[in-house]
């Protein structure tokens, strides 16, 4: 009876280490499933960030090439080229701190 009861006691224990190590395995399965969210929202906005920075390069060149054109309103053309610029600037500030 005595060896009956040892081996039931170390099966119990043997489950207990199991089940532990299991709890285990499911932490981490879902450190790495938050991680890989993260992940996937990381590039998702640097996409969107790409696709802005692509838009606004877009614009600035079709302006650079209106102000080539029309010089006689250069003045108000060089402002809005500088104002998009500025936001290529931001814009790549923003990519930088993502």
């Amino acid at each position: 009876m005595k060896s009956t009861q040892g081996e039931a006691d170390s099966m119990l224990e043997i489950a207990n280490t199991i089940n532990g190590s299991y709890d285990k395995l499911n932490s981490a399965i879902d450190l790495v499933s938050h991680s890989s969210t993260d992940i996937s929202n990381s590039v998702a906005n640097q996409e969107k960030m790409m696709d802005a920075l692509n838009n606004n390069i877009e614009q600035i060149v079709e302006l650079a090439n209106k102000i080539a054109d029309q010089s006689s309103s250069s003045g108000e053309r060089t402002t809005k080229l500088t104002e998009l610029v500025e936001t290529q600037r931001q814009l790549v500030d923003k990519f930088q701190m993502s």
